[in-house]
C-alpha cells in the first residue's frame, strides 16, 4: 500500500471531492467559497479523503465541514491525518474554537477532543451559513449532533 499524501486542495480536486462527499451523504454547498481552507488526501493520484473549514473571524471560531474518507479506509489514520490539518490551519489563522456537525461521526470526534453542544453555542457569524440553517431547520430529525473543541 503506498503511502497517502495530503496537499491543499486546489480546483482541479473539487470534481472529486464534490463525488466523494456525495457518496457519504454529505453536502458540498459552499465548497468552493471554503476551497482554500481544505485538504485533500491523495494515494496513488487517486483523491481518498477531504476536509475543511469554513472560516468565522471576527468569533475567531471555525466550522469542520466536508470531512469524508472512502469507506474502505476508515479506521486507518486518514480521517485524523485531515482534521489534524484542518486543526492546525485554524490555529495558524487565529481560530480559538472549532465547530462542527455530525450525523455519524460523533464517537470520531469524542476521540479527538470534541464534546457536545446545542446548535445555540455556534456564534452569531456562523448561524448564517448554508449549514447551520439546514441543520437548525432539519437537523433534530436527521439525526445531527453538534460538537466544539476549543484549539
Amino acid at each position: 500500500m503506498s503511502k497517502v499524501a495530503l496537499s491543499p486542495a486546489n480546483p482541479a480536486n473539487v470534481p472529486a471531492m464534490k463525488a466523494l462527499l456525495e457518496a457519504h451523504h454529505l453536502p458540498a454547498v459552499e465548497l468552493e467559497d471554503w476551497l482554500e481552507h481544505f485538504v485533500v488526501a491523495e494515494r496513488d493520484g487517486r483523491l481518498i479523503g477531504c476536509g475543511g473549514l469554513e472560516l468565522y473571524a471576527k468569533d475567531l471560531a471555525g466550522l469542520v465541514r466536508s470531512m469524508a474518507v472512502d469507506g474502505d479506509l476508515h479506521g486507518t489514520g486518514v480521517g485524523s491525518s485531515i482534521l489534524e490539518w484542518v486543526e492546525d490551519h485554524a490555529r495558524e489563522l487565529g481560530v480559538r474554537h472549532l465547530l462542527l456537525f455530525t450525523m455519524e461521526a460523533g464517537p470520531f470526534y469524542e476521540r479527538h477532543g470534541y464534546d457536545l453542544v446545542a446548535y445555540d453555542a455556534f456564534p452569531p457569524s456562523a448561524r448564517g451559513s448554508f449549514q447551520y440553517r439546514w441543520v437548525e431547520e432539519h437537523g433534530k430529525e436527521w439525526g445531527v449532533v453538534a460538537m466544539a473543541k476549543d484549539v
